[in-house]
């Protein structure tokens, strides 16, 4: 290719997979990561993702992934088919409800499953729609009771509820967010009681700590939870309602993009040039044809002629793959509403969308010996994953004696 020679048209393709797989790769060298989405393992089949299933022979198997149910009839239906892993023990807790609770007296749902979520592209398939957006339809398959049996069975089932006693159970927002600056392991949340009349002591602490009786293992102190999670939420609240944020991260955006352009310029030139050669060539070529008189000279330049054409639409599809591959920003539209939804699901205040939003802007809390490091996300990552996720990241420490002031001043 750097001598001006074209790959065949059957092998572009091929060739653009070959930059999207050094794009993932470079994404995950770059980030440290194991990890990318919708990541490339067959250059042949770039629709197929390594699935890991835990069997002995194969522990990671290649292929489609789909959900089966069996009805009444013994008829098999296909819930749901994905080349991608997915759980589907949300999905089995669903069918068995519809079943249960609908499809016993012959009714059908449709519409019950809630989309993905805007900000995660993710679905939660434990949550479902309200009862009165659902598609019901009476008769939709065969019953087989009677409603009247049905809906005795459902008051039994209500009367003979098992009222579980209530637990005591505390929420970790930064769970799986938050590690050990000194080992490394991740961080835990632990309740310790007190005193009856006082509340109790709710902390996140090292998972390779160092019991009473134990001389090895992780020496770091824990954390005082409502601290961290304060620190983390008012600067996650400074960063979403930030109004400069989206021109900060579009510079930053343009000179990476500017920079990496600049890479596949010398080989647009090369291509630009080679076709600026093959025209020429086939102008010549044409010429002569016309020009000659014996029929075996026309032959053999009809024939090259015919392989200049071959390397002049192959030079062409190169140059237009090169080109397409460039790195696209995303706009400033964009960015604006994703930071517009985050505000929306900040002002909810609930503890889902708490949840959701720190799972989606904060990359990693790191606890160590005198002050604890953030790193935080300017941007949700899912918005471009071309784009290396350190441009988008914004890394903040705080002394751990300060943590104290800022959860006062949240609360």
């Amino acid at each position: 290719m750097q001598q001006g020679y074209a790959p065949a048209a059957k092998f572009c393709d091929q060739i653009i997979m070959i930059h999207l797989l050094y794009d993932q790769q470079k994404y995950m060298y770059d980030n440290k990561t194991h990890s990318v989405e919708n990541r490339i393992v067959s250059i042949s089949q770039p629709y197929v993702r390594p699935v890991v299933r835990g069997k002995a022979k194969a522990p990671t198997e290649f292929g489609a992934k789909l959900h089966l149910s069996i009805d009444e009839t013994g008829f098999g239906r296909i819930e749901f088919l994905s080349f991608d892993a997915f759980n589907e023990g949300p999905m089995l807790i669903e069918a068995l409800n519809a079943y249960r609770y609908r499809k016993y007296k012959g009714e059908f749902i449709f519409n019950r499953s809630t989309g993905k979520d805007p900000l995660t592209k993710q679905r939660n398939h434990h949550q479902s729609k309200p009862e009165e957006e659902w598609v019901i339809v009476p008769n939709g398959i065969p019953a087989i009771i009677s409603e009247s049996d049905f809906n005795r069975v459902q008051e039994l089932l209500h009367v003979r509820k098992h009222v579980r006693r209530p637990q005591y159970i505390e929420t970790y927002l930064l769970t799986g967010k938050i590690f050990c600056g000194v080992c490394g392991h991740a961080y835990q949340g632990n309740r310790n009681a007190t005193h009856k009349d006082r509340p109790p002591y709710i902390t996140y602490r090292c998972g390779n700590r160092a019991s009473r009786h134990q001389t090895s293992g992780c020496k770091n102190k824990p954390v005082n939870r409502d601290a961290v999670e304060a620190f983390v939420l008012d600067k996650l609240s400074m960063n979403i309602f930030n109004p400069d944020i989206v021109d900060v991260i579009m510079d930053r955006f343009k000179e990476y993009a500017n920079q990496q352009n600049a890479d596949s310029q010398g080989l647009i030139r090369q291509y630009k040039r080679s076709l600026q050669s093959y025209q020429r060539q086939e102008e010549n070529l044409l010429q002569s044809v016309t020009e000659t008189e014996n029929a075996e000279v026309r032959k053999v330049l009809l024939v090259q002629l015919e392989k200049l054409s071959e390397k002049k639409a192959q030079a062409q599809q190169m140059l237009k793959s090169i080109t397409c591959s460039n790195k696209e920003l995303p706009t400033k539209a964009v960015l604006k509403e994703l930071l517009q939804q985050a505000k929306r699901q900040f002002r909810k205040g609930t503890l889902q969308e708490t949840k959701k939003l720190i799972d989606v802007f904060v990359d990693r809390v790191t606890i160590g010996i005198d002050e604890v490091e953030l790193k935080l996300y300017l941007i949700p990552p899912v918005t471009n994953q071309n784009i290396p996720a350190k441009l988008c990241q914004e890394v903040i420490t705080i002394d751990r004696s300060k943590l104290k002031n800022i959860r006062n001043k949240v609360s």
